[in-house]
């Protein structure tokens, strides 16, 4: 385990068997997030492309190291180094199983790319890619027990965190750990996204 500061709950990296647990967390945590009632608006059918999605980045973060979890995988965050060949992140194979995972949702995700993926800073930048808890699990500072090893490994590397966010609620939370509002973004037919930096301490 990884104890982070006093007082919060325990986190941990997150292992490869973990992976399908997570991807349906997130699915819960996301399932009504503007964001993605934009991609995936048929409810339906948006918990079943939201987990395969979900899994996707799963599995390319978790070998990495880059994913943390909660001890009972109710929560997990997902982060992408500055290190990253800016959008190659992602291997070909694992573009196609992106694309099927969208589905309908495809063109949307062009629009998002153009809207907000290019938009992002230019400096080298760590990115809070996902964090999510399952709604029955949130108000019990998991958000923050996430998110403070990479605070605390960025402010250690002076390096700034990128951050977007179309789910207004979450806005306040964010800045409350030092996050800035530097864009926003309105998405054709969809929510207004938040483009959030935060500076190192």
């Amino acid at each position: 385990m990884l104890s982070v500061k006093q007082g919060l709950p325990v986190v941990r990296l997150a292992r490869s068997g973990d992976v399908g647990q997570l991807s349906k967390t997130l699915a819960l945590a996301f399932y009504s997030d503007p964001v993605y009632e934009w991609f995936f608006p048929h409810a339906g059918s948006r918990i079943e492309k939201m987990q395969r999605l979900f899994a996707v980045f799963l599995e390319r973060l978790v070998p990495s190291n880059m994913v943390f979890t909660t001890r009972e995988l109710e929560g997990a965050s997902l982060w992408i180094p500055p290190s990253r060949a800016i959008s190659n992140w992602r291997s070909a194979k694992q573009n196609l199983r992106i694309l099927w995972a969208l589905g309908n949702g495809v063109l949307r995700s062009i629009w998002w790319w153009l809207a907000i993926e290019s938009k992002q800073p230019r400096y080298p930048h760590w990115e809070l890619f996902l964090i999510g808890v399952v709604p029955e699990s949130q108000g019990k500072g998991l958000g923050r027990a996430l998110l403070q090893p990479m605070l605390d490994r960025c402010d250690g590397e002076q390096v700034p965190i990128y951050l977007d966010t179309g789910n207004r609620k979450t806005v306040a939370f964010y800045q409350r750990y030092g996050f800035e509002v530097k864009r926003k973004i309105v998405l054709p037919k969809g929510p207004t996204v938040f483009q959030m930096v935060r500076t190192p301490k």
